[in-house]
C-alpha cells in the first residue's frame, strides 16, 4: 500500500514538472530560489528574527550538502518554511536540519527537527523551568532509580580523569516543581540509532556525523519524556512535521505533509512509519511495553 502510493505520489511529481510546477531548478537553483522567496520566509518567521540572516544560513546548507539541490523544490521551501513558523534554524544552531533522500525516484527534503529546536519551543510554553542534557563518563560518580521515589545522582570526575561516555540523560524541571528525567545507556542509544537511522549497513542522517552522537542522544531521551510535558501549538506543529516531508512554496499555502518513506535513500534518519504516523520512539515504546519490558 504504502509503495503503491509512493509511485503515485511520485508521478504525479513528474506530471507536475512537465506542467512546470516544480521545475523551478531548470531556471535557477535553490539557492537563487531560496534569495527570490526572501519575502515569503519573512511572512513565515516571528518578528525578531532577520530573513537575510536566515536565508544565508539556509544557502550556507546547501552549500555544505551538494545533495539537497536534487531535491524538488517544493519540499526544500516547505522545509524552509516551516523552520521558519517554527522559529528554528538550520546550520550552527542544529535546531532542524533538512536532510535528502530518495522516494521512488524523487529525491526529497526530510525535515528533522533537532534537540536544540524541542529545547528551544519547549522553553517557549511557559511552563518549563529548564532542560539540563548531561553525558555520564566513566570515572564520574552516577547512580539513578525510577518509580515512586526516584532520585538521580551524577558527580563528574576531573577532566584530566575522565573515560569514554557511558550514558546520557536529561532533567526537564517545570515551573510547578515538578521533574522528569530519562537515561539511557550508550548500548541504548546505538541500538536505537542502529535501528532507525541504519540503510544497508550504512548510518545516515545527522547520526552520521560523529559529532552530533551526543546531541541526538540527548534528542532521543528528550523525546521519551515529551509526552508528559506542557504542549503548545509550536511543539504540536514540530511534531507533525519532525521526520516527515512537507511540500509548500508559501507560508500561507495548506501544506501537504507525506509521512516518511525509507525507500532509496539519499541520506536521512529513519524517525517514522509510513503508513501508521508512528514515530520511531513511540513505537520503541510500544514494543517494549508489549514485550513487558
Amino acid at each position: 500500500m504504502a509503495a503503491d502510493q509512493g509511485a503515485d505520489r511520485a508521478r504525479a511529481q513528474v506530471d507536475a514538472a512537465s506542467k512546470g510546477e516544480i521545475a523551478t531548478t531548470s531556471t535557477k537553483s535553490l539557492r537563487e530560489l531560496v534569495e527570490s522567496q526572501e519575502s515569503a520566509i519573512a511572512r513565515a518567521l516571528p518578528g525578531a528574527m532577520d530573513p537575510a540572516r536566515y536565508v544565508r544560513i539556509v544557502q550556507n546548507e546547501l552549500s555544505k550538502n551538494p545533495k539537497l539541490k536534487e531535491c524538488t523544490p517544493r519540499s526544500f521551501m516547505g522545509a524552509v518554511l516551516t523552520g521558519a513558523q517554527l522559529g528554528l534554524e538550520p546550520g550552527p544552531m542544529q535546531q532542524w536540519y533538512p536532510v535528502p533522500y530518495r522516494n521512488h525516484g524523487v529525491a526529497e527534503v526530510q525535515f528533522i527537527v533537532g534537540y536544540r529546536g524541542w529545547a528551544a519551543l519547549s522553553h517557549r510554553t511557559g511552563q518549563i523551568q529548564g532542560i539540563n542534557p548531561r553525558t555520564v563518563f566513566k570515572g564520574d560518580e552516577f547512580d539513578y532509580a525510577y518509580g515512586l521515589d526516584e532520585y538521580l545522582i551524577h558527580k563528574p570526575c576531573e577532566d584530566d580523569k575522565r573515560g569514554a561516555p557511558l550514558y546520557y540523560y536529561v532533567v526537564t524541571r517545570l515551573t510547578n516543581g515538578g521533574r522528569n528525567f530519562v537515561v539511557m545507556s550508550r548500548p541504548e542509544v546505538e541500538r536505537h540509532r542502529d535501528r532507525y537511522a541504519k540503510k544497508n549497513g550504512t548510518i545516515v542522517g545527522p547520526w552520521a556525523d560523529k559529532d552530533q552522537f551526543e546531541a541526538m542522544a540527548w534528542k532521543t531521551c528528550f523525546l521519551k519524556q515529551k509526552a508528559w510535558l506542557p504542549s503548545s501549538i509550536d511543539v504540536m506543529q514540530a511534531d507533525a512535521t519532525d521526520g516527515h516531508v512537507v511540500n509548500r512554496m508559501d507560508p500561507e499555502e495548506e501544506p501537504e505533509v507525506v509521512p516518511f518513506d525509507d525507500d532509496e535513500i539519499v541520506d536521512a534518519e529513519i524517525v517514522g512509519d509510513a503508513e501508521t504516523g508512528e514515530s520511531a520512539w513511540e513505537r520503541e515504546e510500544r514494543e517494549n511495553a508489549e514485550r513487558g519490558e
